[in-house]
């Protein structure tokens, strides 16, 4: 917090001396034939190329296109990182009232008024030390004089040891894993299939005993017509019946268990 004039102008200077400024004239220049040299017309046409360039930047950066023409003038490679990089950037734009200025001031408003959508992402610059710099530049050399050597003796495309190895064992690792993942398959189906015969005999099983209870229900049925001891024949038959009736329910309620289980499995 500030509370006095001097305690902003101070902040104000500590700020100034860490900010990279770039001035620059967004002021077309027009030429006219009569009584300019060329040097001095040249000029004019190298500012105005380097301001249409300056608006082709702001506009690909406006609307997120793939391709920013950076490259196309001077003025655009050195404003590189202030727009849309990675710097913090102050955009002051010089105006006048005069209507003698009108299309400067509307040109320059334009400017920064599309200049004011760019969105860049700050970032701490890291410090590195002289030798690591020289050391990765080194290696970064020695990598471009083999690829280098490779393409002029034509002996295929070169890739660095650091990579070839890192991408063998990539291979070797997913091979293996390959490898269980068949495995693992292989044991799963074999599972199933024992399943599938435990259930197909419990379901044989199942309908032999369907058939045992309807050859009960016809000697029942035979039983209470007969005349002689109707009572306990039907009394024995509804024992077995239930009997019966009771291994169906276990057999049945075991081999929805075992589906359940497979299923579980899968």
């Amino acid at each position: 917090m500030v509370k006095t004039a001097n305690e902003i102008y101070k902040i104000l200077e500590k700020g100034s001396a860490k900010l990279r400024k770039a001035e620059t004239l967004l002021i077309n220049q027009k030429c006219t034939p009569e009584g300019e040299e060329m040097s001095k017309a040249r000029e004019a046409g190298e500012i105005n190329k380097s301001l249409l360039t300056l608006g082709h930047v702001i506009n690909a950066l406006v609307e997120h296109s793939g391709h920013v023409p950076y490259r196309d003038s001077k003025l655009t490679r050195l404003l590189r990182d202030s727009l849309g990089g990675k710097t913090k950037t102050c955009l002051i734009a010089t105006i006048s009232p005069s209507i003698y200025c009108l299309d400067e001031t509307l040109s320059t408003l334009d400017y920064a008024h599309r200049a004011k959508n760019i969105k860049n992402k700050p970032e701490m610059n890291q410090k590195m030390m002289k030798s690591v710099m020289i050391k990765d530049l080194r290696f970064e050399i020695d990598g471009l004089k083999q690829e280098l050597l490779a393409a002029r003796e034509k002996n295929g495309v070169f890739i660095p040891r650091d990579h070839y190895l890192q991408e063998e064992e990539e291979k070797k690792a997913m091979a293996e894993k390959i490898e269980h993942m068949e495995l693992e398959c292989e044991s799963k189906d074999k599972q199933i299939m024992e399943l599938q015969e435990l259930y197909n005999s419990q379901l044989q099983m199942t309908t032999n005993l369907s058939d045992k209870q309807e050859k009960t229900e016809q000697k029942l049925e035979e039983a209470e017509n007969s005349p002689s001891d109707l009572e306990e024949k039907h009394m024995q038959a509804n024992a077995t019946i239930k009997e019966k009736e009771f291994l169906i329910s276990n057999l049945l309620r075991s081999g929805n268990a075992l589906v359940e289980r497979a299923l579980e499995n899968l």
